[in-house]
């Protein structure tokens, strides 16, 4: 199983070098994950997002790259805790609040006045494993 997941400061290297492997001087901005401080990424979707990574580098009208994680569901429901806190440090009280609902940007937001949506999944599929399978039958 540990081999199966990067944890995430591997996956942030492993999409720079993705980017810098294309074109060295093109900047790579990620958001989104800001406020996660540990997790692990399924290595399948890590390696899909380094081979979409490295293509969009490749783009000769692109100038920087930006990644931008967004939740699939706009609706997050969260549990509030409001701590009261002494002046020693600990924690006197807690209010626990079950239930906030928030509702975040959908992709679209995200999307600006850009005209070519491509399906990243149908991309893989389509265009780069044909591709990489086109190389590899041409070098035999």
């Amino acid at each position: 199983m540990k081999m199966m997941h990067s944890p995430l400061p591997v996956m942030y290297k492993k999409l720079y070098v993705a980017a810098a492997t294309a074109t060295p001087s093109k900047s790579i901005t990620v958001t989104g994950l800001e406020n996660i401080h540990t997790a692990k990424c399924v290595s399948l979707g890590c390696g899909r997002l380094e081979r979409l990574t490295h293509e969009m580098a490749m783009q000769p009208e692109v100038d920087t790259l930006e990644i931008n994680f967004i939740d699939a569901c706009p609706d997050i429901v969260k549990t509030v805790l409001i701590k009261g806190v002494k002046e020693d440090g600990s924690i006197s009280k807690i209010f626990r609040y079950e239930g906030m609902g928030l509702v975040t940007c959908s992709e679209e937001y995200y999307y600006g006045d850009c005209k070519e949506i491509i399906d990243g999944q149908k991309y893989i599929y389509e265009v780069l494993d044909k591709r990489e399978t086109k190389e590899d039958n041409s070098g035999e």
